[in-house]
């Protein structure tokens, strides 16, 4: 969590702390007295250990008072890494000087400080100087995490949460209208980063925030936002769906003249919200599913939501909690594709089939099961199974009357992919003979 997480939450009852720099100790002291009752305070003699203070104990420190003439490590020397370093800029520096000069002025300013305080130290000032920029301080550190909350750090746009919340408030709002929930990424933009490099990957993401603010500017009946990635949604008020998908080419043509080599292509999945009832992270899931039925179609890159999609989805989870105990249970059937010579009309081999007679779900072809077997990466386990069953059917044939005949076996890449997959052949060979 960086800088902000150790001040969330803070105790209250505790004192701050503030970190003095001042190769004096006569001033330290002297700082000490003046701060006591209201602040802790953490003394550093030089610039370069107060660095390594602030950098063990930045989530404490609440500002630094900072002396510039100071032999070796000076205060410029903190000013300077303080000033590099991003995640402490949020912690005051106030500089404390004995005489100052616009040029001095100006290169602390410009490094980082927020204020100066001369000596000899008057106590009212000192203590109101940095009363008032550890006030400073606090509301920037609020104001920096309510932005956090809300907005997506890299295009400025709504996050994902804040995007459902204003989604949730203007269906409230319009409560007569048709709404579209979209979801859009770009096809393999992955490739983006890999080819030209994350910042380039970066800049196409603001480049895709900046077209959304610019087409919806003015509008109240639309919200948008960067979930993740390269995934942003928007929703938006229609008439027809022609208009929707006229607006999908158009901002397919924008980005095709993008200036990078790659064929950037949108895809877009589409859910026509129906019920006020359903919440945006169904929406999304919806318009998910349907995203996914136009991935590497690169005529039609879009997609609307239909029942029948979460039907497949169920479908498909249903099988994948089934699979493992169906081979515990036997409810993979093999059969035998007959192979034919069509010179002499014989049948000289045959070819292994798996189906799954499953219990729960009923009988199933490979194109249902395979797929997901593969990526559990239960095939294995399949074919091993298929491999054997048809070693047996084989043998027996051969002892009863059919010495030459053969069956083919099919393997899946994934089983072909085993670095011990001729041993587990030779295994199975040797096993039913």
């Amino acid at each position: 969590m960086g800088f902000f997480g150790g001040r969330i939450g803070e105790n209250m009852s505790e004192k701050s702390k503030v970190l003095v720099v001042d190769d004096k100790q006569v001033e330290r002291v002297m700082m000490k007295r003046i701060l006591s009752g209201t602040y802790e305070v953490i003394e550093a003699e030089n610039g370069k250990e107060a660095f390594e203070i602030l950098y063990e104990r930045s989530t404490e420190i609440t500002a630094v008072l900072l002396d510039i003439v100071m032999p070796e490590y000076d205060g410029y020397y903190f000013l300077e890494r303080y000033h590099k370093a991003q995640m402490y800029q949020a912690i005051p520096v106030i500089v404390l000087t004995m005489e100052i000069d616009i040029e001095t002025e100006i290169k602390c300013l410009g490094m980082g400080a927020w204020d100066f305080i001369r000596k000899p130290y008057d106590v009212d000032v000192v203590r109101f100087r940095l009363k008032n920029v550890i006030g400073s301080s606090s509301q920037n550190i609020s104001k920096a995490l309510k932005y956090r909350a809300e907005y997506d750090i890299l295009t400025g746009i709504y996050n994902k949460t804040h995007m459902f919340q204003a989604t949730s408030a203007m269906l409230e709002r319009y409560p007569d209208r048709h709404f579209a929930f979209v979801r859009m990424d770009i096809e393999k933009f992955q490739l983006i980063n890999s080819f030209f490099g994350m910042s380039a990957g970066d800049e196409l993401l603001k480049y895709i925030a900046d077209l959304l603010i610019c087409a919806v500017r003015n509008r109240s009946d639309v919200t948008f936002g960067r979930m993740d990635a390269d995934i942003f949604c928007f929703c938006v008020s229609y008439e027809n769906t022609k208009e929707l998908v006229e607006s999908f080419d158009k901002m397919r043509d924008i980005l095709s003249r993008y200036p990078l080599d790659f064929d950037i292509v949108p895809i877009f999945g589409v859910y026509l919200i129906a019920g006020k009832k359903i919440t945006p992270d169904h929406m999304y899931d919806r318009a998910n599913l349907a995203a996914k039925h136009c991935k590497g179609n690169y005529i039609r890159n879009y997609a609307f939501y239909t029942r029948q999609m979460s039907q497949e989805i169920e479908k498909e989870q249903r099988i994948v909690n089934s699979m493992k105990s169906a081979l515990e249970n036997h409810e993979f059937v093999v059969f035998y594709q007959p192979v034919v010579d069509v010179r002499t009309g014989e049948c000289s081999s045959c070819e292994a089939l798996v189906r799954w007679d499953s219990k729960a779900l009923g009988f199933m072809g490979p194109g249902d099961f395979i797929p997901l077997a593969e990526y559990l990466g239960l095939i294995t386990s399949i074919g091993d199974y298929v491999l054997e069953e048809a070693c047996r059917q084989c043998r027996y044939w051969n002892e009863h009357g059919i010495p030459d005949f053969h069956i083919n076996v099919n393997l899946s890449v994934v089983q072909l992919l085993q670095k011990d997959v001729a041993e587990t052949v030779a295994r199975i060979l040797n096993k039913t003979g």
